[in-house]
């Protein structure tokens, strides 16, 4: 299945797949638009008015059993490291 947000989950599970992938296109824009990121409380916020409900999340549901998080990689993230 591959690794996915908690938005991204929330909004699988309670919409049909257009629904669902329009809405998380609309959460990216507003979460990441004009290149700047927004907090985490920020984020929860624009979450809770796109899903019209709260995004349940436990911190330490997506540690591995080493106790590390799992991540997307890929340039953006080994661009960001190496700076």
């Amino acid at each position: 299945m591959g690794t996915i947000t908690a938005v991204e989950r929330h909004l699988q599970r309670t919409l049909s797949s257009s629904e669902a992938s329009s809405k998380l296109d609309e959460y990216k824009s507003r979460v990441m638009g004009d290149g700047v990121l927004v907090s985490n409380r920020e984020a929860r916020v624009i979450a809770k008015e796109i899903c019209g409900s709260e995004v349940a999340w436990d911190w330490d549901l997506p540690r591995t059993k080493e106790g590390y998080y799992h991540y997307r990689g890929g340039m953006g993230v080994s661009l960001h490291l190496s700076l």
